[in-house]
């Protein structure tokens, strides 16, 4: 997945770190974090959505069903 930038001057220091650096740092995000991270901006949302949906947890029959919906 390539995730492009757009060329705005930003104070962030986000726009300025290297894709692989933000994918790295948000690879070791919990949960709960990477959830925060999906409501800052486009970027980190897309980002961290790559990581948070990775692997899914099922507990019950119920939780199955719904998700196999």
């Amino acid at each position: 997945m390539v995730i492009t930038r757009s060329a705005k001057r930003s104070k962030s220091i986000i726009a300025w770190l290297p894709n692989e650096v933000l994918f790295s740092v948000v690879a070791h995000a919990a949960q709960s974090d990477l959830l925060s991270l999906c409501l800052t901006t486009h970027l980190m949302r897309n980002i961290a959505r790559r990581f948070l949906y990775c692997e899914v947890l099922i507990d019950t029959v119920k939780q199955l069903k719904l998700f196999v919906r």
